[in-house]
C-alpha cells in the first residue's frame, strides 16, 4: 500500500518536472530561440504538494517585471 501511495503521489509531479526539464534544455541549446519560447513554458510546480500561491500570478509575475525593466531602460 505504501508503494502505491508513493507512486500515485509522485507520478504526476515527476511527469511535470521532466516535461519542464525537457523544455528548458531545448530552449537553452537552441541557437535561434524566439521570445515566444520564454513566454509559454510548461507549468512546473516545485513541490509535490499544492502551493498556496496562484500559479498564473507566479508564472507571469517574473516576465512582467522583466518587460517593465526593459521598457524603463529603453526610455
Amino acid at each position: 500500500m505504501r508503494d502505491f501511495l508513493e507512486w500515485s503521489l509522485y507520478q504526476g509531479w515527476l511527469k511535470l518536472h521532466l516535461k519542464y526539464l525537457h523544455w528548458y534544455c531545448a530552449v537553452a541549446l537552441a541557437p535561434d530561440v524566439n521570445i515566444d519560447a520564454f513566454i509559454d513554458p510548461p507549468i512546473y510546480i516545485r513541490t509535490w504538494y499544492s502551493p498556496k500561491v496562484d500559479l498564473s500570478t507566479f508564472r507571469f509575475g517574473v516576465m512582467f517585471r522583466v518587460f517593465d525593466w526593459v521598457v524603463e531602460l529603453s526610455r
